[in-house]
């Protein structure tokens, strides 16, 4: 009986009172300026009239009639809504952009001038030519030449941006890849693009170039094959290339006398001879058959060769009196030795525990030291100066010349070419280098300066092509 009075009585009452709060809510809410028409107010104000009509049917008779007029009332409040929704969505962009034209200034709002652009004559940017290294190890250095102190080393493969060229562009200025500037010597390059735009410095290569060997001054000893493997002969002439003249038949490997008065050769079919330049005075020095790669002290008291005897299959450096082959004494394993400029010392190709490339020993056997780290180094020559070591190497993939000092500094290699080059020997006073090459197709002998330039064929020497790696060349003052 309570559930049936309770339950007639809420409709009556509360139901009117909560859809009128509920009408209210959403007519404040549609018609504020802010508001913004979303699917949930009309979603709301669909839900409305549902409910209304719901209580319409259920509410007694007297209610009825009063929820007939707030149902009226209801539909003028969701048209007025309605409008006041579009009225808001309308004017919502024109009254934001109102606002931040209030708030920014004007010149913020202003598309700012064009700025005239001065005239220019500035040529359009090309790119920039490149050297590409060449040698397995190349110096940069302070000026364009070999007489400018070297500052840096760059090494085979790397790019070096140009940034200028001497006026004979034998020399580039570059930036290496750790950002430093130096000359190269560009012969020891590959130039990629075009270095006719690139910036002269005003001068050529400015160490002097020393001139040609004259005629008579320079003298070379050097062996030619005139039949594979039967003939060898030894002939001499001056260094220009004039004078040819034959010296000994079935010898090979000179090596001249200091005071070039004599030659030590190798005497086939074995040993070592020793003859003045008149063909007088020949005597044997050396019984040795083996013994190969001579060469005489600069004070005159000894000789150096190498040998392989017995049953072993290695080489070994020895050294003998120069005047009977007397006093011989084996200094190290190794091949083609050569001697310093104080006859206590010697260069030679040989190894140090697992480490190979020319080394240096005493006279007395002691003191070896590693000097270069690759095991195709070999024919040594070392100046009369004392400072340059100029040797033959495939370091590079191919047999080239190169030039080291005695500490160990300074490598650069001297020629590139396709065609092996090989057998260099300083001429006197160590301004240029004699050494064989078949880079015009066929075997000769050719002069270059000290750093590798000027380089031209002074005669046509054929050499056996499968030995032509154990010959040497010998030269002196001539006589």
């Amino acid at each position: 009986m309570k559930h049936t009075q309770l339950y007639g009585r809420m409709p009556r009452y509360w139901l009117t009172v909560v859809l009128a709060l509920f009408a209210l809510t959403l007519t404040i809410a549609a018609c504020s300026p802010q508001a913004t028409p979303t699917p949930g107010i009309q979603a709301q104000l669909t839900q409305a009239a549902a409910i209304q009509q719901t209580a319409t049917a259920l509410a007694p008779r007297p209610v009825v009639d009063a929820t007939a007029q707030f149902v009226a009332a209801m539909a003028a409040v969701k048209a007025t809504a309605a409008a006041e929704v579009a009225a808001t969505v309308t004017a919502a962009p024109t009254a934001a952009r109102t606002s931040a034209s209030a708030v920014l200034p004007t010149s913020t709002l202003a598309a700012p001038a064009p700025t005239a652009m001065p005239p220019t004559d500035t040529p359009p940017a090309t790119s920039q030519p490149v050297a590409v290294v060449n040698a397995g190890e190349l110096n940069v250095r302070e000026g364009p030449g070999t007489c400018f102190a070297i500052i840096n080393k760059v090494q085979g493969g790397d790019r070096l941006a140009i940034t200028a060229k001497s006026s004979d562009a034998a020399w580039l200025l570059v930036r290496t890849p750790g950002g430093k500037e130096g000359w190269v010597s560009a012969s020891l390059t590959r130039i990629e693009g075009d270095l006719g735009n690139t910036l002269v410095s005003g001068q050529g290569s400015v160490c002097p170039t020393p001139p040609p060997v004259a005629a008579g001054r320079g003298l070379i000893a050097y062996t030619v094959t005139e039949k594979f493997r039967e003939v060898y002969k030894i002939y001499l002439m001056n260094a220009d290339g004039s004078n040819q003249r034959l010296f000994a038949n079935l010898a090979s490997e000179p090596s001249f006398s200091p005071d070039g008065r004599q030659i030590i050769f190798y005497a086939w079919p074995g040993g070592l001879d020793a003859m003045n330049l008149d063909g007088s005075g020949r005597r044997h020095v050396v019984g040795d058959t083996e013994a190969a790669f001579h060469d005489w002290s600069p004070d005159g008291q000894w000789i150096s060769f190498h040998s392989v005897r017995g049953r072993s299959s290695r080489f070994y450096v020895y050294v003998a009196r120069s005047a009977d082959g007397k006093d011989e004494r084996q200094l190290a394993d190794g091949e083609q030795a050569t001697w310093g400029p104080d006859s206590r010392q010697l260069v030679y190709k040989g190894c140090l525990g697992s480490k190979c490339g020319l080394m240096f020993i005493n006279l007395d056997g002691s003191g070896k030291r590693q000097l270069t780290d690759s095991a195709n180094d070999g024919n040594p020559d070392w100046s009369a100066d004392n400072n340059r070591i100029v040797f033959t190497s495939e370091r590079d993939g191919n047999h080239e010349i190169y030039v080291i000092t005695p500490g160990g500094s300074g490598l650069t290699r001297l020629t590139n070419h396709p065609a092996p080059d090989a057998m260099p020997v300083w001429l006197p006073g160590g301004q240029q280098i004699a050494f064989r090459s078949a880079r015009d197709g066929n075997w000769g002998i050719y002069v270059m300066n000290a750093d590798g330039s000027g380089i031209r064929k002074v005669a046509d020497a054929r050499v056996d092509p499968n030995r032509w790696i154990w010959e040497k060349m010998s030269a002196t003052t001539a006589r």
